[in-house]
């Protein structure tokens, strides 16, 4: 007997009649205790939560495992890597895995291309036949490659001595290009290479620069300045450059804009082009307004032609052309054919020896040649409309006032003006 059934005991011998027996109170003590069904449902249901959280706490764990581990694995359909055709001869996915093994010392065969397209395997079963080249495919291939490279960086090859090969030059692709301005200001200075024709056009009010150089390439420096001031200074200033490189020519186009000028205004437009050439270049320049200066220019054709400017020449070989519609032209120590012409301008050409032919007119200037080629080497034939025309040489001295011919030699020396004299002198006459 516990203490709780000694209590209920006591308690009850105080309530209960006195005539309760002691057989009574044995049967009351040896009772089993009845239970209380609200204890024993609250506990079955703390033992359930118990195992739930459990099981949930487990399956958490298994859950970030298998996500940590999954990271690892890349699916190839899901990554950059282009997926790579296996050959079915050598992988079967379905085979044993002994039947995939390649020996190391195996040939891999060569790809069948006339079958269809074999299939698309997983990126990380990858097996790659290589194709078998000969020794002078192989050569060809690297032949190919090498001129590929080449055309694509625009490689000149040039040789470091006279003594190698020429010079071998990979065309270069076509380009433009435009310098512009709509202020007071403009200045260019860039190079250009590959290039065996320029062409120079538009109008110039200044001065056209074009020299010689012992540069493999070609230096372009264009300068313009507004300076026009007064009580109503011009409008609408500015200047526009253009180039266009198609092969090896070059063409440069150089405008100005159309300046207003209202009221009492001086000054001036500074526009000026100059030009750094190599040798064996053709040069073509082709100006309405401004001054062209040439010098050391050797082995092209050389075109200098200006409406109102004058032209000025020194030290040219080549085919040699120079035109001016208002202005004088002269010309110093220049060999090759010359032809030289001018409307309103005189001409002066000095020390110049004559491979071809020399023709010189002017329509109402003069012209003063002087020969370095021999008298008897040469066939003359001058005339004049309004002036007068004078030969002199070591064993000639003539002077007319309509036409003059003489001589049968290989050299032609033509020389005409309406209104201007002409003279021709030969090397033994100078100091005379």
């Amino acid at each position: 007997m516990n203490e709780e059934s000694l209590q209920r005991l006591f308690s009850d011998l105080r309530n209960a009649p006195a005539e309760t027996s002691i057989e009574d109170v044995s049967n009351w003590v040896n009772t089993p205790k009845i239970e209380n069904p609200f204890t024993h449902t609250t506990n079955t249901l703390t033992k359930s939560k118990i195992i739930f959280m459990t099981a949930s706490i487990a399956i958490l764990l298994t859950s970030t495992i298998l996500l940590l581990t999954s990271k690892s694995y890349q699916d190839p359909a899901t990554t950059e890597i282009s997926p790579i055709p296996v050959n079915k001869q050598l992988y079967d996915p379905h085979a044993p895995a002994a039947t995939n093994q390649i020996p190391l010392n195996r040939e891999l065969p060569v790809e069948d291309t006339s079958q269809s397209k074999p299939t698309l395997g997983p990126a990380l079963h990858q097996v790659i036949p290589m194709p078998n080249v000969s020794s002078e495919s192989q050569q060809e291939i690297e032949a190919i490659a090498d001129i590929t490279q080449k055309t694509q960086d625009n490689i000149s090859m040039a040789p470091t001595s006279k003594s190698e090969e020429p010079i071998t030059t990979f065309t270069p692709a076509d380009t433009t290009g435009v310098w512009t301005t709509n202020t007071v200001k403009l200045t260019v200075d860039t190079v250009f290479a590959g290039i065996t024709k320029i062409v120079l056009t538009g109008k110039h009010p200044s001065q056209i620069k074009v020299e010689g150089s012992q540069r493999n390439n070609i230096a372009f420096n264009y300068q313009y300045n507004y300076q026009i001031k007064g009580l109503y200074a011009g409008k609408n200033p500015g200047s526009k450059v253009t180039y266009k490189k198609s092969g090896s020519t070059l063409i440069i186009m150089v405008e100005l804009n159309k300046v207003i000028t209202v009221g009492v205004s001086h000054g001036k437009v500074v526009s000026n082009v100059s030009l750094a050439v190599p040798e064996n270049i053709n040069v073509s320049i082709n100006s309405s307004y401004g001054d062209i200066t040439a010098k050391h220019l050797l082995g092209g054709i050389i075109q200098l032609d200006t409406k109102y400017g004058d032209i000025e020449a020194q030290s040219l070989v080549g085919n040699i052309s120079l035109q001016s519609g208002y202005g004088d032209i002269t010309l110093n120590e220049a060999d090759g054919k010359i032809n030289v012409s001018t409307k309103y301008g005189d001409i002066k050409a000095q020390e110049i020896k004559v491979d071809e032919s020399i023709r010189l007119s002017s329509g109402y200037g003069d012209v003063d040649c002087r020969l370095l080629s021999k008298e008897e080497s040469c066939r003359l034939n001058l005339s004049t409309g309004f002036g007068k025309l004078s030969v002199k040489g070591k064993e000639l001295d003539i002077e007319s006032t309509k036409k003059i011919q003489y001589g049968k030699g290989p050299t032609s020396v033509i020389a005409s003006s309406s209104f201007g004299d002409v003279k021709v002198r030969f090397s033994e006459t100078y100091n005379k």
